[in-house]
């Protein structure tokens, strides 16, 4: 898994990035992207939103002979101006979002017509790698996202997001059995 979060040019604006690959070079080639990108993300290099983000990416895997399905990546940007995340994803990592005012709901974000979000106080954003969800126990169960669904309902909006995290992590270690996941797994 690789995780990034970095400012753009424009200080009021970042990105999160969370990313599987079923190897090394892949990631290699990913964070060359983001090196070549760097902080000039913006109209300048035609990367504005996530969309085109995931755009030039799966292009560059594309343009060096790489199989775009070998990489699974959400990116989401957020407004610090106008409090809005735009977020949209390849393969199978999951986000989901939660209203600072209702602890019952989540959605999952980055499908159709879920991309764009305006956040507000105590919402909470968590991306999930599909190693976590795919993790499977000595019986073949995979772990799957009901378990993380349940701790964002359970755990009180006011509560700090370690816990959230570290009550998806217990989840996860109870379900495991105390073996290691075959993937890695990752919490944003």
């Amino acid at each position: 898994d690789y995780i990034d979060v970095f400012e753009q040019k424009d200080k009021f604006k970042f990105n999160l990035i969370m990313s599987t690959t079923s190897g090394p070079a892949l990631t290699a080639l990913l964070i060359g992207f983001l090196l070549k990108f760097g902080r000039d993300f913006g109209e300048k290099k035609g990367v504005t939103d996530p969309k085109d983000f995931l755009y030039k990416v799966l292009t560059e895997i594309k343009d060096k002979n790489e199989n775009p399905l070998d990489i699974q990546l959400a990116c989401a940007l957020i407004n610090k101006r106008n409090y809005e995340m735009e977020c949209r994803i390849h393969g199978g990592v999951k986000c989901y979002h939660q209203k600072g005012d209702q602890l019952n709901r989540v959605l999952q974000v980055g499908i159709e017509g879920n991309e764009k979000i305006k956040l507000s106080p105590y919402d909470r954003f968590v991306m999930i790698s599909p190693g976590l969800l795919g993790a499977l126990n000595q019986s073949g169960a995979a772990f799957g996202a009901a378990p993380v669904l349940d701790s964002m309902k359970s755990i009180p909006l006011t509560q700090s997001v370690h816990d959230l995290r570290n009550d998806i992590m217990y989840k996860l270690d109870r379900h495991l059995g105390g073996r290691k996941p075959m993937q890695d797994v990752s919490v944003i």
